[in-house]
């Protein structure tokens, strides 16, 4: 066997052409000494055939070109990268996702929670408005019979005064034993105390005497006084309609 001296193609010895390049092959000769004359056509190193696109060196063993590849670049396997980046990012996402989640989850818990004890205040305030409204229209309906009672009796005053001419008491004993005589105990609120006190100044005139309903503020300690007053001479004496105790208040009052 032999090789083509042009493209190192392997040739049989009877191949007078290479099959590969063509090149026509020279043939030994024998001489009489039975020596190997050969005989070498002017040969052209051309680098064997490459595959295209692909480069690589020429060698020669036995005469013969032999081409070998270069190394190759190791290429980075792009889609398993891209893929690997595209999971790493929805893991990554689906934390944030479930973070977030649960954190609008106990938010919504924590409004709930907010919103039930508004509620259940909503509901305390509504049930104590109703109460007060209710003890405001009771107050009010206290307020209308007691405006009532009093029209009523200072008619009854008004009608006894054009009867009656009213004079002072005599002297400070009789006006003593009339007001503790007259003592009004029967009241239950504290706006009925001047009810107490209207009652005295009418059974006052139904006797002829002159005796007056008075609310007196006092201003030590800053609380106010139902009184009755009447006047002896040219005194003027005091006492609460609930005790009947008589005590002297001014003096020297003129007297027409």
């Amino acid at each position: 066997m032999s090789y083509c001296p042009k493209c190192g193609n392997a040739m049989s010895d009877d191949d007078l052409f290479c099959k590969s390049c063509g090149a026509k092959q020279e043939k030994m000769q024998l001489t009489e000494d039975k020596t190997v004359i050969t005989q070498p056509a002017a040969v052209e190193q051309i680098a064997p055939k490459t595959p295209m696109g692909e480069t690589g060196v020429s060698s020669f063993s036995n005469g013969a070109s032999v081409w070998s590849p270069a190394p190759q670049k190791k290429k980075t396997n792009m889609p398993v990268t891209l893929l690997s980046a595209f999971l790493a990012l929805a893991i990554i996402s689906t934390g944030f996702l479930g973070y977030k989640y649960i954190d609008d989850s106990n938010t919504i818990d924590t409004q709930q929670e907010t919103i039930s004890g508004l509620n259940a205040d909503k509901t305390g305030l509504q049930s104590d408005l109703a109460a007060a409204q209710s003890t405001i229209q009771d107050v009010n309906n206290q307020l209308s019979l007691s405006e009532a009672q009093l029209a009523t009796t200072e008619d009854e005053l008004s009608a006894i005064q054009a009867k009656y001419p009213l004079r002072n008491f005599e002297s400070l004993n009789k006006l003593q034993l009339w007001a503790s005589s007259h003592k009004q105990t029967e009241y239950s609120y504290a706006d009925d105390q001047y009810a107490t006190a209207l009652r005295v100044q009418k059974a006052a005139m139904e006797d002829g005497y002159l005796v007056s309903a008075c609310i007196s503020w006092g201003h030590a300690d800053g609380y106010s006084y139902i009184l009755c007053e009447a006047m002896v001479g040219t005194t003027v004496y005091y006492w609460f309609p609930e005790t009947g105790i008589v005590q002297s208040y001014m003096t020297d009052i003129p007297v027409d």
